[in-house]
């Protein structure tokens, strides 16, 4: 009976280890796929880049505003448009230390007080 026992536990070992080297198996061959395709957002161009605008209700209260004529430091920002731009990676060298400052001064306080630190070597390479 012991028998038995170790050659199902191994079994069962032997079948994790196959599922988890065919998940890999997948992975790889998914990215290879990916970094094989020339333009992976061809078709998608409408969602490269967009423009928001302020809601109506934004709208009219920036109006509001404006027709009272208050000149207050304490109102609220003027409402504007927004153009969101999305990059496949490497991002162009600007945009990139752009991308690297802003981390670093939104969250370079929370990552150098938690275990892993905070190494902006790494997270460059992360954006790449």
């Amino acid at each position: 009976m012991p028998n038995n026992k170790k050659k199902n536990k191994q079994s069962k070992k032997k079948s994790r280890k196959n599922e988890a080297l065919e998940t890999i198996r997948r992975i790889e061959t998914s990215l290879i796929s990916a970094n094989a395709l020339e333009n992976p957002t061809k078709g998608l161009e409408a969602f490269c880049s967009m423009e928001l605008q302020p809601s109506k209700k934004r709208q009219q209260q920036q109006q509001q505003r404006d027709n009272s004529g208050a000149d207050d430091d304490n109102d609220e920002e003027e409402a504007k448009a927004v153009q969101m731009d999305f990059y496949k990676s490497p991002l162009p060298e600007d945009l990139h230390a752009s991308c690297l400052q802003l981390f670093k001064e939104n969250m370079g306080d929370m990552y150098r007080a938690s275990s892993w630190g905070l190494d902006m070597e790494e997270k460059s390479n992360e954006f790449h």
